[in-house]
C-alpha cells in the first residue's frame, strides 16, 4: 500500500509537471501562431505596397515612351523648320538680287 501511495503521489507529480508543460507549449504554440499572423500581415501589405510600386514603375516606362516619341517628333519638326527657314532665306536673298537688278533695269 505505501508503495502504491508513493507512485500514486510520483504519478501525480508527474501529471502537474506534464500539464504545466503542455499548458507552456498551448501558450508558446499561441504567441507563434500570433506572430505568423503579424507576420502575414506585414506581407499582404508589403505585397500591395510592392504590386502599386511595379505598376507605377510601368505606367512611368509608358510615359517615358511616349515623351520619347513626343521629343522625337519634336527633333523632325525643328529640323524640317530649319530647312524650311534656310530655304526661305535662300528665297528672299534671291528675291532682293532679283529687286536689285530689276531696280537697275529700270534705272537704264
Amino acid at each position: 500500500v505505501t508503495n502504491l501511495t508513493e507512485e500514486t503521489s510520483e504519478m501525480n507529480v508527474l501529471i502537474t509537471k506534464l500539464r504545466k508543460e503542455k499548458n507552456a507549449l498551448q501558450e508558446a504554440h499561441q504567441n507563434i501562431l500570433e506572430d505568423l499572423q503579424m507576420e502575414e500581415e506585414k506581407v499582404n501589405s508589403l505585397s500591395k505596397a510592392k504590386a502599386k510600386f511595379e505598376q507605377q514603375v510601368e505606367d512611368m516606362e509608358v510615359s517615358l515612351e511616349e515623351e520619347k516619341k513626343i521629343r522625337m517628333e519634336i527633333d523632325r519638326t525643328r529640323k524640317k523648320l530649319e530647312q524650311d527657314l534656310k530655304q526661305a532665306l535662300v528665297s528672299v536673298i534671291d528675291l532682293e538680287s532679283n529687286k536689285v537688278q530689276m531696280e537697275e533695269k529700270l534705272r537704264r
